[in-house]
C-alpha cells in the first residue's frame, strides 16, 4: 500500500474536526477549523506543513457526505489542490464504526474514525460536479418541496370552514403558485443553457411516459460513472437502481428469519418518488413497460410490487437512452443497451 498523509475530517455546519494520521503512527494530530473558506485554507495549510515534513506527495482526505455542509469543503479542496478528496456516505462511516465496537461519539472520536475508515477502506475519489448540476439539484429538490407544501396547503382548504382564514390559506396558495412558476423557468433556462443536458433531456422525453419533470429530476440526481473504456459518463443500471433506493432488499436467516421482499429505499428518495407517476403513465401507454407490468401480475405478483418493479424497468430504460445516446424506439431490443 503507498505510504500517504490521512486526513478525516468531521463537518457540522459551523466547524469542522480534523484528524491527521502520518505514515507508521498509530496516533492523530487533531484540530478544529471553522466551516468557511478561511477555515478551509488554515486546514490546508497545516496539510502542507505536514506534507513538507514528512516529505509525502499522496495526501488522502475523507469526510462525510452532508449535503452543503460537506460540498463546501469538498468542491474548494477539489479546485485549489491536489489531493484525492473522498466524500463518502455516512452509512458507511457508521457500519464500519460498528465493527470496531465504539462506545463513545464525540466529534473528535468521529474525526480519528473517518481517518481510520479511508486508511483501511481507501475509498475512490470524489469527482468535481458542474456548477450546473449543483444548481438543477437544488432548484429541482426545491420545487419538489414547494409542491408538496402547496398540496398540503390545498388539502387544508378543503376542510376548513372557517372564511377568514380560508382566504388567507387561498393567498399562500396563491403564492405558492408564483414561486413554482419561477422555479420551473429557472429550471428551464439552466437546461437551455446547456446543449448536452438539454439533448439527454429530448433523449430521455422520447420514452414513453416520461415527460420534462422527471427527466430534469433523473439528471440531476444519477450518480455520474465513468468508464475506462469510455471517455464520457456512463450510467451502470445496478448502480443507479440502488441509488434510487430501488434494489430488493430480502432478509432471510436459517428457519426463523424469513422477512418479505422489499425495496431497500436507501438513496435518492427524491428520484424514487419522481418516477411513481410517469411509471403509472407508463404501464398504460408504453408497450414494453405495459407489457411486463401484466405479464407479472399474471404471475400472481401483487400489483404495488409489479408498479415497483415497473419503476425499476423504467429507470432502466431511462439509462439505456443515455448510454446510448439515441432516442427510445418500441422496436428496441434494450437489453445491449444496459450497462453492467
Amino acid at each position: 500500500m503507498t505510504e500517504k498523509i490521512v486526513v478525516g475530517i468531521d463537518v457540522a455546519k459551523s466547524s469542522m474536526d480534523v484528524a491527521i494520521q502520518k505514515p507508521g503512527r498509530t496516533t492523530y494530530l487533531q484540530k478544529q477549523f471553522q466551516n468557511t473558506n478561511k477555515g478551509i485554507n488554515k486546514l490546508i495549510e497545516v496539510i502542507e506543513k505536514e506534507k513538507e515534513s514528512q516529505n509525502m506527495t499522496t495526501i488522502h482526505v475523507c469526510l462525510e457526505a452532508t449535503g452543503r455542509y460537506s460540498r463546501s469543503i469538498t468542491t474548494m479542496l477539489l479546485n485549489t489542490t491536489q489531493y484525492k478528496i473522498s466524500e463518502v456516505n455516512p452509512a458507511k462511516i457508521s457500519a464500519f464504526g460498528k465493527t470496531l465496537l465504539l462506545r463513545t461519539k464525540t466529534d473528535r472520536v468521529d474525526a480519528r474514525l473517518i481517518c481510520e475508515y479511508a486508511q483501511k477502506m481507501d475509498p475512490i475519489a470524489s469527482q468535481k460536479i458542474p456548477k450546473w448540476k449543483v444548481e438543477l439539484k437544488e432548484y429541482t429538490r426545491f420545487l419538489a418541496n414547494l409542491i408538496k407544501e402547496r398540496s398540503s396547503l390545498k388539502g387544508y382548504l378543503d376542510a376548513m370552514d372557517i372564511p377568514d382564514i380560508k382566504k388567507t390559506v387561498s393567498a399562500q396558495i396563491r403564492a405558492y403558485d408564483r414561486h413554482i412558476i419561477k422555479v420551473e423557468s429557472k429550471i428551464k433556462s439552466i437546461v437551455d443553457s446547456e446543449p448536452k443536458l438539454k439533448k439527454e433531456c429530448q433523449l430521455l422525453k422520447s420514452i414513453i411516459g416520461v415527460g420534462q419533470k422527471l427527466a430534469v429530476t433523473a439528471l440531476s440526481e444519477l450518480i455520474e460513472e465513468t468508464k475506462s473504456t469510455r471517455s464520457t459518463v456512463a450510467y451502470s443500471k445496478r448502480k443507479q437502481t440502488a441509488h434510487a433506493g430501488l434494489a430488493p432488499s430480502k432478509r432471510q436467516s436459517g428457519t426463523s428469519v424469513n422477512g418479505r421482499p422489499k425495496i431497500c429505499k436507501t438513496g435518492s428518495g427524491i428520484l424514487r418518488k419522481a418516477l411513481y407517476m410517469p411509471t403509472l403513465s407508463a404501464i398504460r401507454f408504453n408497450p414494453i413497460i405495459s407489457a411486463f407490468y401484466h405479464r407479472l401480475v399474471s404471475k400472481g405478483k401483487p400489483k404495488m410490487v409489479a408498479v415497483v418493479a415497473c419503476m425499476r424497468k423504467l429507470l432502466a430504460l431511462m439509462i439505456g437512452v443515455l448510454n446510448s445516446q439515441k432516442p427510445f424506439s418500441k422496436e428496441w431490443v434494450s437489453k445491449p443497451y444496459y450497462a453492467t
